[in-house]
């Protein structure tokens, strides 16, 4: 009871040991007889963690004055996982007793469609020996809470050219923050061209003269004769599309009657 930790030899003979010093089992073992100390029972009233050292053999002539015991406080490691579900820990999430000041190994497990990103402690007394690495240790000198984070990934797929549209024959990348030159979409039907992508409104000027007479359609790629609206002086307005030398600006010609 209380701080005492009761030990067991050869699974039996129980003994209650409350103090430093030397301990003696009830049960006498003959010469040649072999003994393996155990902890049944750990101390209740403060959180220890007691081993056994040197704690099996056989009886040699004489009593065994080897085996010693040592005990060492507990702290509480509360294990925590960001955002939920994203992932396990172990120890596993929830209160775990380490030793103080000895350094507990601990593991961060991302769960599918999450990466690890790091370890977060709640305060000073749990020190992180790499924050950044999904297996590593936590030293603790009081009770905290060690947090594995991890992120949602998302697929990224190359955009050559800049239009916000990702290429479907690019290699894709997995990873949580937008990679330099990678978007989410990939629909883009030409990534060497960032005029042309989905839902690109057209212009036709048939006759190339910078002016259209306001037909237009929505394509992905270029049709034959079609311009976007930065390309042109005029989206609309081109008396005739067929004569490059007739546009807006010319039209309607002047008219000059005879005078009578």
């Amino acid at each position: 009871t209380g701080n005492s930790v009761v030990l067991q030899n050869n699974g039996a003979d129980d003994l209650t040991v409350a103090a430093d010093g030397g301990f003696t089992f009830s049960a006498f073992l003959d010469d040649g007889s072999p003994y393996a100390v155990t902890v049944l029972t750990q101390p209740a009233a403060t959180p220890q963690l007691c081993t056994v050292v040197n704690g099996a053999g056989t009886v040699a002539g004489a009593n065994v004055t080897t085996v010693e015991v040592t005990c060492a406080d507990l702290v509480d490691l509360t294990m925590a996982v960001l955002p939920e579900g994203a992932g396990t820990t172990t120890p596993p999430v929830g209160s775990t007793g380490v030793v103080v000041s000895a350094p507990q190994p601990i593991v961060a497990t991302a769960n599918a469609g999450y990466d690890f990103v790091k370890w977060t402690s709640s305060d000073g007394a749990a020190v992180l020996a790499d924050p950044n690495s999904a297996s590593t240790t936590v030293t603790m000198t009081a009770a905290a809470t060690v947090t594995a984070n991890f992120c949602l990934l998302h697929t990224w797929y190359p955009d050559v050219d800049g239009d916000g549209f990702g290429d479907p024959a690019g290699m894709p990348v997995e990873q949580c923050s937008q990679p330099d030159g990678h978007v989410e979409d990939n629909t883009d039907c030409n990534d060497a061209d960032a005029l042309e992508h989905p839902d690109q409104t057209w212009f036709k000027d048939e006759d190339g003269d910078g002016y259209s007479d306001g037909t237009s359609c929505v394509a992905c790629q270029r049709p034959a004769g079609h311009f976007v609206e930065a390309e042109l002086t005029a989206t609309s307005g081109d008396p005739d599309d067929t004569n490059p030398d007739i546009t807006p600006d010319e039209f309607p010609w002047p008219i000059f009657l005879p005078a009578i």
